[in-house]
């Protein structure tokens, strides 16, 4: 049996100083989620104090450089608690506390252009790490229930701009509390 090489990582991305300050005793766990295409990553940091962040690094040679942030707005948490990031082509979609945050590349900036509440106010976690899936021109999220109700998948669809056009709301004809119903969610165009 042949031994595998040794890998080491080529480079090590690392939060600015200005990443490094986090909510109450936590730290802003940079890297907690991660999503990259091409020669763009995002870097979650979803403790950070100032409402969530999530950093944007560009490889325009063979290097990868921090290019910025998401400009999350604080208004209705901003990326605080940002649990999923997925990105596809020129919109990266971030599921955040209790909305998905759906951002558009426009003249090489980032730009926020949708934020998507859940529909279901009485759910506890919308859009969890498993269930944000973004198939141009569909986006698929949960509402999770618990113990309390069954869950439902909402799949909305996104304009090529970034604005949503339409929510299907998708749930078990046999659910129950506590189901989990969606959790893992994928997309084969044009089925769910």
């Amino acid at each position: 049996v042949a031994e595998l090489p040794e890998t080491r990582p080529f480079q090590t991305l690392h939060p600015e100083p200005a990443d490094l300050t986090a909510m109450e005793e936590n730290r802003p766990q940079f890297g907690a989620v991660v999503a990259g295409r091409n020669d763009t990553a995002f870097v979650g940091m979803p403790t950070f104090a100032g409402g969530g962040r999530v950093a944007i690094f560009n490889r325009p040679e063979r290097v990868w450089l921090r290019a910025g942030t998401l400009p999350c707005s604080s208004d209705g948490g901003g990326c605080q608690f940002v649990h999923s990031i997925v990105l596809r082509g020129n919109i990266v979609v971030v599921g955040a506390q209790d909305s998905l945050l759906v951002f558009k590349r426009v003249d090489g900036k980032w730009r926020l252009t949708q934020r998507i509440k859940s529909p279901d106010e009485s759910a506890i976690q919308f859009g969890g790490k498993r269930s944000v899936r973004y198939e141009h021109p569909f986006i698929t999220a949960v509402a999770y229930h618990s113990d309390a109700a069954p869950s439902a998948l909402y799949v909305f669809e996104i304009s090529a701009a970034g604005k949503l056009l339409k929510t299907t709301r998708l749930a078990a004809s046999d659910g129950a509390p506590g189901d989990g119903f969606g959790l893992t969610a994928y997309l084969a165009l044009p089925r769910i």
